[in-house]
């Protein structure tokens, strides 16, 4: 038995109007999807801030000086240390001139003593990474029982990343 293919001549398709109206919505929606995939490779994490895990804050041995130090044990993602931001506080007070970009040596002048924070790079890439560290000191002896804070935010945002107290 043979199969017969006739065109119907009674059935309607859809009309121009609708099919331009549909053609025209499906490639306005695949642009947007388009356009939100090459943004996000063009601009990966941006402003997304990474999350470093700092070892406990220890004090200088009296021959190094007055202060304290503390390591870098990992970062979830290796970021420039230009995108970082550092802050000093003694207690509840903040330094004079507020976060600044991160550096090797940073100075802050808190109730007009000045203190110094220094950030070594251990690999030398000049990002920040697990291995890296930070030493705060001041010229004369911490006072004891005070609360000494180095802050680090992520400078994107100026969200905090951490606070490493010591307590003097």
């Amino acid at each position: 038995m043979r199969k017969s293919w006739t065109i119907r001549k009674d059935a309607k398709a859809v009309s121009p109007v609708i099919a331009t109206i549909l053609m025209v919505a499906i490639t306005v929606v695949l642009a947007a999807v388009l356009y939100v995939m090459v943004t996000g490779f063009l601009n990966p994490g941006a402003s997304t801030k990474p999350n470093v895990f700092i070892n406990t804050p220890t004090a200088l041995a009296p021959a190094s000086g007055f202060g304290f130090t503390f390591g870098v044990s990992s970062v979830s993602e290796q970021k420039p240390i230009a995108n970082y931001k550092v802050n000093f506080f003694v207690g509840s007070t903040g330094s004079t001139s507020g976060a600044i970009t991160m550096t090797a040596s940073m100075q802050f002048t808190v109730s007009g003593t000045v203190y110094t924070v220094a950030f070594t790079d251990a690999a030398g890439e000049g990002s920040l990474t697990g291995g890296d560290s930070f030493v705060a000191t001041k010229p004369t002896a911490l006072t004891s029982g005070t609360v000494y804070h180095v802050l680090l935010f992520w400078g994107a945002t100026n969200d905090q990343i951490f606070d490493a107290a010591f307590t003097a």
